[in-house]
């Protein structure tokens, strides 16, 4: 019975992740732009935060070369009709503020 269901809901699985793929690659190549260039623009101001960035930044791109990899591999599945193709950014990405996480 639960297969029936997931095989109801498979196409809008489909759907779904036909927009989120794009979207996925798009905020990679996004981060790490905006990481080097802010990297970049407060190295001459304050040597330590942009250590901070450069930290930040290599820990975001140890997973990169997975994630692609795996979508390429997604990309080559029969029956695949999305796009790995990247999307246009439309705004500043949102950085949380560290106290967020320390206090619900």
């Amino acid at each position: 019975m639960d297969g029936y269901f997931k095989l109801l809901r498979a196409d809008e699985e489909i759907l779904r992740l036909n927009v989120e793929i794009p979207r996925f690659l798009t905020f990679i190549r996004d981060e790490d732009t905006y990481l080097v260039s802010k990297g970049k623009e407060v190295a001459l101001t304050d040597p330590a935060l942009a250590y901070q960035i450069h930290l930040l930044h290599n820990s975001f791109n140890r997973f990169t070369p997975s994630h692609i990899k795996t979508l390429k591999a997604i990309g080559q599945l029969p029956g695949f009709s999305g796009s790995l193709s990247f999307g246009v950014h439309i705004q500043e990405p949102y950085i949380p503020a560290p106290h967020r996480y320390l206090h619900p």
